[in-house]
């Protein structure tokens, strides 16, 4: 494979081209794959025959690329400035890409803060929902009481009790259905937030 090929495959983190005496002209032909190439991280060029044209060439591929992150240039002919100058922007990339590994994190740090004050806002709804549902229990069964001993005997009263009683147990249904569905929102917005 050639050195163009492996610039352009996509998984490709490291290129170790030392000790290849590759010139200013060969440089040439690999500086496009290098300025292409988004994974290249890590670029060993020591120990060939580069001088000052092909550094300068090497220095604007390192400013474009920003991956660039290591970078060993020695035993070559290349001047001290141009050296410096492409250690500074190897390192310069290396402090951008940790800074927005940095704001990746917050960012869902952010995400999952939001997820879980909405999960507590929830939560209390469910509380109170099941609440409500007690209070309702308790006033339907004190209810029952107070009608069954004032009207033992009408039969007409306790029909209208027992659709009361249906209504309040549809109602009851209702709730509970509305509990699971609020339980399911919880779900479902867990699963957002681990996706994130």
């Amino acid at each position: 494979m050639c050195i163009r090929d492996r610039l352009t495959n996509s998984t490709l983190n490291d290129l170790d081209l030392s000790s290849n005496q590759i010139t200013d002209k060969g440089l040439e032909g690999i500086m496009g794959g290098i300025l292409k190439n988004r994974t290249l991280e890590g670029l060993n060029l020591s120990e060939n025959k580069l001088g000052d044209v092909g550094g300068q060439r090497l220095l604007h591929s390192i400013v474009q690329n920003t991956q660039i992150k290591r970078l060993k240039i020695g035993m070559n002919c290349i001047c001290k400035r141009f050296i410096a100058e492409m250690e500074a922007c190897a390192k310069k990339n290396v402090v951008r890409a940790e800074n927005e590994r940095r704001s990746m994190i917050v960012s869902q740090f952010a995400a999952l803060k939001e997820a879980l004050t909405k999960c507590e806002q929830v939560k209390k709804e469910t509380e109170s929902v099941v609440k409500q549902k007690k209070t309702l229990k308790k006033q339907l069964l004190e209810d029952i009481q107070i009608l069954n001993n004032a009207h033992e005997n009408k039969e007409k009263d306790l029909d209208n009790l027992k659709e009361e009683i249906e209504e309040l147990l549809t109602y009851e249904k209702d709730l509970d259905k509305g509990i699971e569905q609020l339980s399911d929102n919880i779900k479902v917005s867990f699963e957002q937030t681990g996706r994130k």
